[in-house]
Order: structure tokens, then C-alpha cells, then sequence
């Protein structure tokens, strides 16, 4: 056998193994790769999930800020309670 055709034999069977990985992946995420609705639908699933993800993290920041301005107009409005009480 020469080497060119050893090499394209080598190839065909990694490309082959790559496409039966990547099949047997995809089964488990109950995905038919052969079924362009099926694939469709896991490409929506994941961009969902991303922007839910995105969603979820503005939310916490928001969340945080809010706290923090709260607490701070409480500590202000405790100090000028405290300094109009206290005024001569």
C-alpha cells in the first residue's frame, strides 16, 4: 500500500469516527442530527438559554445596585434625621 493511500484511508476513518462522536453526543441531548426540525429546535433551546442567562445576570446586578441604593438613602436618611433632632 503506498502512503498516499494509507493516509486517505487514516483520514476517512477519522472523519468517520468524528461524525459517529459527534452523532452519539447529539442522541444524548435527544437530537436527531438527520432531522433539520429536531436540530432546529436545539439551536432555539440554546439561544433561549443564552439569553435567559444574559437576563438573569442584569437582573442580579440590578438587584444588587437596588439593595445598595436603599441601604444608603436609609444610612443618609438616619443621619439627617439624626443631625436635624439634634440641631440647636
Amino acid at each position: 500500500m503506498r502512503p498516499e493511500e494509507a493516509q486517505k484511508i487514516a483520514t476517512e476513518a477519522a472523519r468517520l469516527a468524528a461524525h459517529e462522536t459527534v452523532a452519539e453526543l447529539f442522541r444524548h441531548f435527544d437530537v436527531d442530527i438527520t432531522d433539520s426540525d429536531s436540530v432546529k429546535a436545539f439551536r432555539e433551546n440554546i439561544a433561549w438559554a443564552g439569553r435567559y442567562r444574559k437576563l438573569s445576570e442584569q437582573i442580579g446586578s440590578r438587584v444588587i445596585i437596588t439593595v445598595f441604593t436603599i441601604f444608603t438613602g436609609g444610612v443618609l436618611a438616619l443621619i439627617w434625621n439624626s443631625l436635624k433632632n439634634h440641631s440647636p
